[in-house]
């Protein structure tokens, strides 16, 4: 576990600068996730998040095993934290009649009392839920949110999206697998909380009248935060805005940065790139907003987007597609980035984290920079 593949001397990426180069470090791998687990499985990442001291979770949604993995940077050890049986079962203990047979785990969070929010969906019904499993030795589930009783829907039907501010959870929806393209709060500490709908699909249509609203279009398909608002991308179809906007907790919705800004800032790099198309995000220990470009053109699909909001007019650098693979040690761009929100922000060790699951390369990795005029040598690799 965690030992630095490649470096390559980039000027584009996390915090880069002319004296600095990117690094990709594999935390942990398919293999030692299976010695941990017992058993072969192949690694599906999920939902990824890292604590205030630079612990490292995220969920692997294996066809055996999907379960809550927590990865300790120091001691360089794995262990799982809970699986999705449990979660099932603290599930079902509430919802015993809408004919759910599963839990399914896909994003991940953590709250600012250090519980781990998790949100997924149910096999068998549709009954999008919310549970909190407490980070300790034995970890008490507790369900946030649940259609209770015969009810077989849930108002999160059709969720994408997670983030957490303080101990309140949101949690976007779409119009193609919910009732409507809509963002939700919900109180992380009470169990079986009702959520609150801050942003409605109305709202959404009245910031992109150009949109057709229809199969999720307007849907936002991913959250994060930057301690005071959250900021999303609305990028979940081919007719998507693929926008960045800002979101108040009161539900005031707008659009902070607009495709065509992020491409033409990409165009001057690369004049092939013509379109974006946003997959997670994320912000860095600037600030910056960190996007997986999973569904653009030119060099930077597949890759990382940097993109500096703290001006009038939004500023975008990037690593292309074929940078992160050679970080890696693939051969061409193939990564799972695209709404796999396999991507968060590590602010103890000012990485980005990141989950792969291509043959050969399954795991959980870091990308961070590396001042090179501290690197004995570095004229030899460079």
């Amino acid at each position: 576990m965690n030992k630095t593949l490649f470096t390559l001397a980039l000027a584009t990426g996390l915090g880069a600068t002319a004296a600095m180069a990117q690094t990709v470090t594999e935390l942990t791998t398919e293999a030692e996730i299976n010695v941990v687990l017992g058993g072969s499985d192949d690694f599906r990442p999920s939902g990824s998040a890292v604590s205030a001291v630079g612990e490292v979770f995220f969920i692997n949604r294996g066809p055996a095993n999907e379960v809550l993995m927590r990865y300790t940077p120091g001691s360089d050890t794995l262990e799982v934290i809970a699986d999705a049986d449990a979660m099932f079962a603290a599930i079902d203990a509430v919802n015993t009649d809408n004919g759910a047979t599963a839990f399914n785990p896909r994003q991940l969070e953590i709250a600012a009392d250090g519980d781990l929010i998790v949100l997924g969906f149910a096999s068998g019904a549709t009954a999008d839920a919310v549970v909190s499993v407490s980070n300790s030795t034995s970890p008490t589930i507790t369900v946030v949110y649940a259609p209770v009783g015969a009810a077989t829907d849930s108002v999160l039907d059709g969720s994408n999206g997670l983030t957490v501010l303080g101990n309140t959870a949101y949690v976007t929806v779409d119009q193609a697998n919910g009732s409507e393209n809509a963002v939700f709060s919900i109180d992380t500490n009470t169990a079986l909380a009702t959520p609150n709908k801050i942003v409605a699909g109305t709202d959404m249509a009245t910031l992109f009248p150009a949109i057709t609203d229809t199969a999720g279009n307007l849907a936002i398909n991913d959250l994060t935060t930057d301690g005071t608002d959250l900021l999303g991308i609305v990028s979940n179809t081919a007719d998507a805005p693929d926008a960045i906007v800002r979101i108040t907790t009161a539900g005031v919705i707008s659009e902070e940065v607009p495709a065509s800004e992020v491409i033409a800032d990409l165009a001057a790099i690369d004049a092939s790139v013509t379109d974006v198309g946003y997959g997670a995000i994320t912000l860095d220990g600037t600030g910056r907003v960190v996007l997986a470009n999973g569904f653009g053109d030119g060099s930077f699909d597949e890759g990382f987007l940097f993109v500096d909001i703290s001006g009038a007019t939004s500023s975008t650098t990037g690593l292309t597609g074929d940078e992160l693979a050679a970080l890696i040690g693939l051969t061409s761009p193939d990564l799972p980035l695209v709404r796999s929100d396999t991507i968060s922000y590590d602010n103890t060790n000012m990485r980005l984290i990141f989950g792969h699951d291509a043959t050969g390369f399954e795991g959980m990795y870091a990308l961070e920079s590396v001042n090179t005029a501290d690197v004995e040598g570095w004229d030899l690799y460079n």
